[in-house]
């Protein structure tokens, strides 16, 4: 029979255990002439493909959306007016990176 102390103990380790093997997202962006190119992951270093980033403009118009490819990138044809790109895995931590600190590589 387990007892109420080492119940707790036994569920704060699951829990420990849970936080410790926990990844968040992660997404880096440039631009390379006309295009952003973004690629996205995993700070365990895991792919992040087949999920979405969407670039907007300043007025939250959706201006395009792409689905990360094999290398978890995407790129887009780099807009005249301001803008974000936005890396949502949907249960994890939304990534949102601002145009202006996309460089130039």
């Amino acid at each position: 029979m387990i007892t109420l102390k080492r119940f707790t103990v036994l569920a704060s380790l699951a829990l420990f255990s849970a936080s410790a093997l926990a990844h968040f997202p992660i997404m880096e962006c440039w631009q390379s002439n006309d295009k952003v190119q973004c690629q996205a992951g995993w700070t365990d270093g895991g792919p992040a493909q087949n999920y979405p980033v969407t670039l907007y403009d300043y007025d939250d118009n959706q201006l395009a959306e792409q689905m990360t490819d094999a290398k978890s990138m995407v790129q887009f044809d780099k807009p005249d007016s301001d803008y974000y790109l936005l890396y949502d895995p949907s249960h994890e931590t939304t990534i949102e990176v601002d145009g202006a600190d996309v460089m130039l590589r």
